[in-house]
């Protein structure tokens, strides 16, 4: 190993630059959300029940004021059982009993339901559901032969009605006092489900699926169907049809009113609102689906004329919609649109299209984007993700217009509305965040494909013409441009560059891209020039066998770059002298600036097992090449030896130390470089790759960069202050101050603060351009 001999030989040197100076219908209540104790209402059994749930999964209780409600089960002392199954199940047993045959009760609901607790911790559930089971059967034969008994009874449809109700209104009683082992086991361990779901399912096995139950509740219902339709028949062909007109939307009116009524309250006492809206907007769909087609007299399921399809479904419109707009959208919107339930949106929009209040709709999804919108926008934590989240964000809106809203105009101009507001809440911030959103794409164009890109780029603008720091923008795009053509010029895609461009030359104007555009026409011409120098023996047997490609830029085009001063080979100073000479042959009176920072070099590394190449900064090459003459090196030596500035120096020798690819050795243990440090040389530095890019960090942007092109644009936007005060004094010649401040937002297309503007007026008095009227300070006079 002692023999292997250090060498750092120029391979290329690339890009040694210079400025050229010159001149975004079943209501389904889950056993799971409201098996909690505390929401468990026990009720008489002898309340009233005005509805019941359309599945397994839901159950609601209607009744009169008794009530009693039950607190968490952590505040009950809960009694130590010597448990005998038997004897417990016979008290659970009397207790259903009682339910059923509304009887009373000897046992609290609280020790019932503590009761069937203890019974299922102590493993008792299997058994205990089964005698559930085996119990409701029994009640249901006994129904059933009752029943039987009224078939041949001209009300039998009113005795099978009745028992339905009663049942399910003692299945609720009874399983609200079963309900620990409902939500403990019968929801996880049985497949039929609930006990409610048990309970319709057994009703349906020994009532409904009766051949004679079930034949002859068929039959009594179309002799009902029929006979209804009869009787409208007569009344229209004996001109009476008004008068049971009048009655029947008459009794709409209340039943839907009733309706709405219920629902509406168990909407407000809830706290899934938006779920349960959704279900109410089905069962509103279901309803109108229903008069609609009961007014088809003549067809199918129609007994009503069809003169009366407008008037019915305006009753379910205005009783179920319109007098509930407000708590439909308070409770229901937001949940519904970030659940993504376009279906159910739809639904909304065309409900609410029906009553004419789709601008009170517009309203909520306008104050939802804003709040949404703002949320991503003002959380700084977020800041690196920000983008990303405004463009799906949009992306789900445009969704929720495509699929929910019909792609309305209205609601089309809503988003944008939304948009502007949210997105200059936070002033320069966004500009800036997308800017290098693009930018960070735009690297990427290896791994992501073109089209992709193009999309990006295509909803980035949409952003972008919200934001009222265009300027912001420019700036950061224009400093991250320049990195990307300078350093990253064989990997970028000019297609996809030159297509940005365009965008932003449709959407502002070609003012605000001649500086981009002017970037773009430098790289070309910089790459004839290294043409013609590679041409001329004259120049290019100054530099040897090093290839050289230089970019000339013009100052005015590209962003401004802090000077570094190296002390640097022979090599390197003599090339910059040999193109210097070229170029000022030619293109005599321009004065010529080497960029140092902004070069890059290839260096050829002799490694024992295999060479590499190193790409590296100017700075990085310059330490790197002392190692050919040094085995070890400190840090004040490096220093004394480059005359590099502390920070640069600092952060040449971390990357080349503490970074991925570690070709020198730092003495010293950290990622910090002190300035007690040595290096030396990794003789046993190793890697799969045979090229290795080290210049990352020219691409990083650092704070203090970021620092100056913000202080750039507001030094700038003060001359654009100036410009437009002179602009509006000149042609009002005399002004007081709010209306001057008013012409100024006008005309200003970034955010500004009075007391800038009080600032630039103060200058502009000092250099006589305006001045005070002297009986009134608020007033300005134009100095001619």
């Amino acid at each position: 190993m002692n023999s292997i001999k250090k060498t750092f030989s120029l391979k290329g040197k690339k890009n040694l630059y210079f400025n050229n100076q010159s001149d975004k219908n079943k209501r389904q209540r889950t056993d799971s959300k409201y098996n909690k104790m505390n929401d468990v209402n026990m009720y008489n059994a002898d309340n009233n029940i005005t509805s019941f749930p359309s599945d397994g999964k839901q159950f609601e209780i209607k009744t009169s004021r008794k009530r009693i409600e039950f607190g968490s089960l952590e505040d009950l002392n809960i009694p130590t059982l010597t448990l005998d199954f038997n004897v417990e199940w016979n008290r659970l047993k009397n207790a259903m009993d009682a339910i059923y045959y509304s009887t009373p009760l000897f046992n609290s609901l609280e020790e019932l339901y503590m009761l069937c607790e203890n019974l299922c911790k102590y493993n008792y559930a299997p058994q205990l559901y089964d005698n559930i089971q085996n119990v409701l059967k029994e009640y249901l034969i006994k129904d059933y032969k009752n029943i039987l008994q009224t078939i041949e009874n001209n009300d039998f449809l009113i005795s099978l009605s009745s028992l339905w109700t009663s049942f399910c209104k003692k299945l609720v009683m009874i399983r609200s006092v079963f309900l620990y082992l409902d939500r403990t086991y019968a929801l996880k361990e049985i497949k039929i489900g609930s006990l409610w779901s048990l309970g319709l399912e057994l009703f349906k096995i020994n009532i409904s699926n009766q051949p004679e139950i079930n034949d002859k509740a068929i039959k009594d219902l179309l002799q009902l169907i029929e006979l209804d339709r009869t009787i409208i028949k007569m009344y229209i062909d004996l001109n009476k049809y008004p008068e049971f007109e009048k009655q029947f939307l008459e009794s709409s009116t209340l039943f839907y009113k009733n309706e709405s009524r219920s629902y509406i309250d168990d909407i407000s006492d809830a706290t899934n609102h938006g779920q349960l809206i959704a279900e109410y907007l089905q069962r509103v769909e279901t309803y109108l689906n229903e008069e609609v087609e009961r007014c088809n007299f003549g067809c199918y399921n129609g007994y009503i004329d069809s003169g009366t399809r407008k008037s019915v479904t305006s009753i379910v419109e205005n009783e179920m919609i319109k007098n509930y707009i407000d708590v439909i959208l308070e409770k229901g919107f937001d949940h519904l649109i970030s659940s993504k339930s376009y279906g159910d949106l739809n639904r909304l929009y065309s409900l609410v299209n029906r009553v004419d209040l789709l601008e009170s709709l517009r309203i909520y999804f306008c104050n939802y984007i804003k709040k949404t919108g703002s949320f991503y926008v003002m959380d700084s934590s977020k800041d690196s993700i920000m983008v990303q989240s405004l463009l799906n964000f949009k992306k789900d809106l445009d969704d929720v217009l495509k699929f929910s809203f019909s792609n309305n105009e209205k609601f089309v101009n809503t988003v944008k509305e939304g948009f502007e507001t949210f997105i200059n809440q936070r002033q320069n911030k966004p500009a800036e965040l997308i800017s290098k959103y693009i930018d960070n794409k735009l690297r990427q164009v290896k791994s992501i494909p073109e089209e992709k890109i193009e999309e990006i780029q295509e909803r980035c603008m949409f952003l972008f013409r919200f934001i009222n720091g265009k300027d912001i923008f420019e700036a950061y795009y224009k400093k991250d441009l320049s990195k990307r053509l300078l350093l990253f010029s064989k990997s970028i895609n000019i297609d996809l560059e030159k297509s940005m461009i365009a965008k932003l030359k449709d959407e502002c104007g070609g003012g605000y891209t001649s500086k981009l555009e002017g970037m773009f026409k430098d790289m070309s011409i910089s790459k004839d020039l290294v043409s013609e120098f590679n041409k001329n023996p004259e120049y290019t047997s100054r530099i040897g066998n090093i290839s050289l490609y230089v970019n000339v830029l013009t100052s005015g085009f590209w962003p401004t770059y802090p000077q570094s001063n190296y002390n640097m080979p022979k090599e390197f100073l003599e090339c910059q002298s040999a193109f210097s000479d070229f170029y000022l042959q030619s293109h005599g009176g321009r004065v010529l600036q080497w960029q140092n920072s902004l070069g890059f070099c290839i260096l050829k590394a002799d490694y024992p097992e295999n060479p590499k190449e190193l790409i590296v900064s100017l700075a990085q090459a310059i330490i790197l090449l002392l190692f050919n003459d040094h085995d070890v090196l400190n840090y004040q030596d490096i220093a004394s030896m480059t005359l590099m500035n502390t920070k640069e120096l600092k952060k040449s020798l971390q990357s080349l130390s503490c970074g991925k690819y570690r070709v020198l050795i730092k003495s010293t243990e950290g990622k910090i470089v002190n300035e007690s440090d040595s290096f030396t040389f990794n003789k046993g530095f190793e890697s799969s790759s045979r090229i290795l890019k080290i210049n990352s960090v020219q691409a990083k942007e650092s704070l203090e960069e970021r620092k100056t092109t913000r202080e750039k644009v507001f030094k700038d936007r003060q001359y654009q202050i100036d410009a437009a005060i002179v602009r509006i004094m000149k042609a009002r010649k005399t002004i007081s101050h709010p209306i001057l401040l008013s012409e100024l937002f006008k005309q200003l297309k970034f955010q500004i603060m009075p007391q800038d503007i009080k600032t630039r007026i103060e200058s502009l008095i000092e250099r006589d351009y305006i001045k005070r009227d002297p009986s009134n300070n608020t007033i300005y006079h134009y100095v001619l």
